[in-house]
C-alpha cells in the first residue's frame, strides 16, 4: 500500500524535559538555584505515534481536546507533513508534562509527572461524528490508562471502523483495577504493542503464571488469540499464535528516552502496510526506534 491513511487520537502533551546525569548526586548537592538542560517539547502517545508515522511517509487525521496555545503548537510542528488538524478541538485544558531524563544506580531511566488536563474525560461525545463517514486504513486509540473514559472511547472508534487496529498498553498498571475493561478493547483490535513491563502485566491479568520472561508473557497473550508486537532494551519480537519473530536490539548510548516506545510502535504499525517479513517490520521498527534515542529523528 505505501502510504497508509490513520486516524489517531486522543492526546497531545506540552512535556517539558529535565535532564539529570546522576539523580542520586542530584539530591545531595541540591540547594539554592541549579542549572540543569531542560528543552519543551509536544509528546503524548497519540502525537508521538502520530507525528513519526507521518514523518515516515503515512497521511494522519489528528482528534484530540486541548487548549488553544497548544493547538497552535502542534499545527506548527507539523507543517510540511500530512497531519491534518482540522480536528483539534481548542476548547479544553492543556496537558502537561514534567519528564525527568536520569541516571540511577548507573542505569538510564525516565519518569513522568503528568497534568492531565481534558485527556482525563474525552469520551465518545468528544469524538467528532463528521470523521464517522470517512475511511482509514490505521486506527489507533491511545492512553487508555489516563482516561477515565477510555474504554468507552475506544470500543466507540474501534468499532466504527473497518480497518488496521492497534492497541499501545501504556502502563495499564496504573489503572490496575479497570484491566479487565482493558481486556475487552484489545480484543477489538489486531496488534497489541507494549514493552516488557506492560506485556507481563496484561497476561497476568489473563491468567499468565508469571513463570518465564516478556517472551512468555506474550506468547500466553497469543495463545489467547492476540498478535503481540514486544518491544525490550535488548530485543523485539512480532508473537503470534502461529509462531514467534524475534530481532535483537543494537545497543547505543541514549540521549533520551521518553517517547521511545511511541516511536517503535509507530514504525512498526508503518512496515505493516509495506511489503517486509515480519523480520523486517521489527528490524525497521528497531532502527527507527534507536535512531530516536540518538536524537537523530
Amino acid at each position: 500500500m505505501g502510504k497508509p491513511k490513520c486516524l489517531v487520537l486522543p492526546d497531545v502533551f506540552l512535556d517539558h524535559f529535565v535532564y539529570i546525569d546522576d539523580f542520586e548526586r542530584f539530591f545531595k548537592e541540591l540547594s539554592g538555584r541549579v542549572r540543569v538542560a531542560q528543552e519543551l517539547r509536544l509528546g503524548g502517545n497519540a502525537f508521538n505515534f502520530g507525528y513519526h508515522m507521518a514523518k515516515l511517509g503515512g497521511s494522519v487525521t489528528f482528534v484530540t481536546k486541548t487548549s488553544r496555545f497548544l493547538c497552535e503548537l502542534v499545527r506548527e510542528s507539523v507543517k510540511g507533513l500530512e497531519f491534518d488538524t482540522n480536528f483539534v478541538a481548542t476548547n479544553g485544558e492543556a496537558s502537561l508534562t514534567i519528564a525527568i531524563e536520569t541516571r540511577v544506580n548507573g542505569k538510564h531511566t525516565n519518569f513522568n509527572l503528568n497534568h492531565l488536563g481534558s485527556l482525563e474525560r474525552f469520551g465518545p461525545l468528544d469524538f467528532p461524528k463528521s470523521l464517522l463517514n470517512e475511511k482509514f486504513d490505521l486506527v489507533g486509540v491511545f492512553n487508555w490508562t489516563s482516561n477515565e473514559l477510555g474504554t468507552e472511547l475506544a470500543s466507540f472508534v474501534y468499532q466504527s471502523y473497518d480497518a488496521k487496529k492497534i492497541l499501545d498498553l501504556v502502563d495499564p498498571q496504573i489503572k490496575k483495577q479497570k484491566v479487565g475493561e482493558l481486556l475487552k478493547v484489545a480484543q477489538l483490535v489486531d496488534v497489541v504493542c507494549g514493552n516488557e513491563n506492560e506485556v507481563c502485566f496484561v497476561s497476568s491479568a489473563c491468567g499468565w503464571s508469571g513463570q518465564g520472561d516478556a517472551l512468555d508473557a506474550a506468547m500466553y497473550l497469543a495463545r489467547q488469540g492476540f498478535t503481540v508486537a514486544l518491544h525490550t532494551h535488548e530485543y523485539s519480537a512480532e508473537v503470534k499464535s502461529s509462531g514467534v519473530t524475534k530481532v535483537d536490539v543494537q545497543k547505543v548510548t541514549p540521549k533520551r528516552l521518553t517517547g521511545a516506545g511511541d516511536a517503535w510502535c509507530a514504525a512498526y504499525s508503518y512496515s505493516l502496510f509495506q511489503e517486509m517479513s515480519a523480520q523486517e517490520r521489527l528490524s525497521f521498527a528497531n532502527d527507527y526506534a534507536k535512531r530516536y534515542v540518538l536524537s537523530q529523528i
